[in-house]
């Protein structure tokens, strides 16, 4: 039996899926963190089928059936994440420019309905304190709920 590799699903009308594969994206520091999230997608989704695995979209999430090639994915799949870092690296944002992020879709979430508990203070947040809006709201990753709010207010990971 094989295995599924899930990721989240995205189309995306942007640098990568109209430049040519093997050229680095040049507009990377223009780019906002859910705008480089969904080109880093769209050019692993590329690499991964121009390997011959078959994306099979369910729910807004990929699945890669891999069927009795799952070494050989794992391969495919290391290569393709060198390969997007290569053409994508990923920019540096500064820590406000996160925090303020994270404040828009907060609001985007309330304007959804979503009661959103308070943020950190950006002091607070600019001294390490870890916030997630919908964490904070209580979803989960992938739950149908979130997908669709993700879709209205975007997605925004806190650095690590």
């Amino acid at each position: 039996m094989g295995t599924l590799l899930v990721v989240a699903a995205c189309s995306s009308d942007g640098p990568a899926s109209e430049s040519n594969p093997t050229e680095p994206v040049s507009s990377v520091t223009t780019l906002t963190p859910d705008q480089y999230a969904e080109e880093a997608q769209v050019l692993m989704r590329r690499c991964i089928e121009d390997a011959g695995f078959v994306a099979l979209e369910d729910q807004g999430l990929l699945r890669w059936n891999t069927g009795d090639q799952t070494e050989r994915f794992g391969e495919v799949l290391g290569e393709c994440e060198r390969s997007v870092e290569e053409r994508l690296p990923v920019p540096t944002w500064s820590d406000e420019y996160l925090y303020e992020q994270l404040i828009a879709v907060a609001e985007c979430l309330e304007g959804q309905g979503v009661s959103v508990p308070d943020p950190p203070s950006k002091a607070a947040y600019l001294d390490g304190a870890w916030w997630d809006p919908y964490d904070a709201a209580g979803f989960f990753t992938g739950s149908p709920e979130m997908t669709e709010l993700v879709a209205q207010c975007g997605r925004m990971n806190p650095p690590s």
